[in-house]
């Protein structure tokens, strides 16, 4: 019983890591997650079309947040940006729990 708490454990951190800012928005927004819940086939797709040119981690935060919320609300299955991020985190969290054989979650 130990050994499968420390391995949670660890899993846990890797995971809070990830989504603390270290895991790419492309990378917990994958082309499946993407395409699952919008109509465009990836992430960097999703930004290209957005209306604002997005080259840099600065244009992304520079897009005014309001009609960030209503470009994920008319063009995916979320009401705004922060419901995304987190079923994209929720997923996310459950794909690497399975990976790690935890499959019943």
């Amino acid at each position: 019983m130990e050994d499968i708490s420390k391995k949670i454990s660890e899993i846990n951190r890797k995971i809070q890591e990830d989504l603390n800012g270290l895991l790419p928005l492309n990378e917990l927004m994958d082309e499946a997650f993407m395409q699952s819940s919008s109509r465009f086939k990836s992430f960097d797709d999703m930004l290209d079309n957005c209306g604002y040119k997005v080259e840099t981690e600065q244009d992304f935060i520079d897009i005014p947040e309001a009609e960030w919320d209503l470009f994920i609300k008319n063009n995916t299955s979320f009401n705004g940006w922060a419901e995304m991020q987190q079923k994209a985190a929720d997923e996310y969290t459950y794909k690497k729990l399975k990976e790690a054989g935890f499959e019943r979650f």
